[in-house]
């Protein structure tokens, strides 16, 4: 089996370290072309929680709204429910549309729904978050007769995309860079039949080495 020298190894990739530094910067380049042409996305939130009608709160209260929640759930996300936010907001989205926006989450243990929205627009998203919880809240109390839906958190826009994270995308961008290049020049070293060193010729063939003719350079 042929031994590997980390010497020759280490020797070949300091002389294609302007290859490895190209193509880091080559997928840095097209990195960031990607992330330009992305369009940038927008989360607000808003949550509700589950009280109790009675003064006092208790076991059966937590198990009735826990069983409240998971049908909560799914009204917040029910045709009902969008067609009247849509309608309220003037919105141009379809109810199919404005469903793959909004996401509805149970907080475990808990008697609190979390509803998140996602948008292009911050301020739509915002909108939308918080007429989504006033909207479903005056459904239980029609469907339910009850009045047990506080909003706890109210939505509020966000400065900043959720879906680009600049610096966090440039060091995935360069590590795919560094790999792609540190594999590009492995493969390179290993189809690289040139003799490099007498030692080479030594332990590649087994033959000795008489005599070693320098390469002389044409320049004074």
């Amino acid at each position: 089996m042929e031994e590997i020298d980390l010497k020759e190894i280490l020797s070949f990739f300091r002389s294609k370290i302007l290859l490895i530094l190209g193509v880091l910067v080559l997928a840095l380049i097209i990195g960031n072309v990607y992330s330009a042409n992305r369009k940038a996305m927008y989360k607000s939130d808003t949550s509700i929680v589950l009280v109790s009608e009675n003064t006092s709160y208790t076991q059966s209260d937590y198990q009735l709204n826990q069983h409240l929640v998971k049908t909560y759930s799914e009204i917040i996300k029910s045709r009902t429910v969008l067609g009247k936010v849509i309608e309220s907001l003037g919105l141009e989205y379809s109810i199919s549309e404005l469903s793959k926006h909004v996401e509805v989450k149970d907080k475990t243990d808990t008697d609190m729904i979390v509803i998140t929205v996602v948008d292009e627009n911050p301020d739509r998203a915002k909108k939308i978050a918080n007429e989504l919880a006033l909207i479903f809240s005056e459904e239980v109390q029609e469907i339910y007769h009850l009045e047990n839906v506080t909003i706890m958190d109210r939505a509020i826009a966000q400065d900043e995309p959720y879906n680009l994270t600049y610096v966090k995308d440039n060091v995935i961008y360069a590590t795919l860079g560094l790999i792609i290049g540190l594999t590009l020049t492995f493969i390179m070293f290993n189809f690289d039949t040139t003799i490099k060193s007498s030692e080479s010729i030594e332990d590649k063939f087994g033959l000795p080495v008489i005599g070693v003719i320098p390469l002389e350079s044409s320049g004074k």
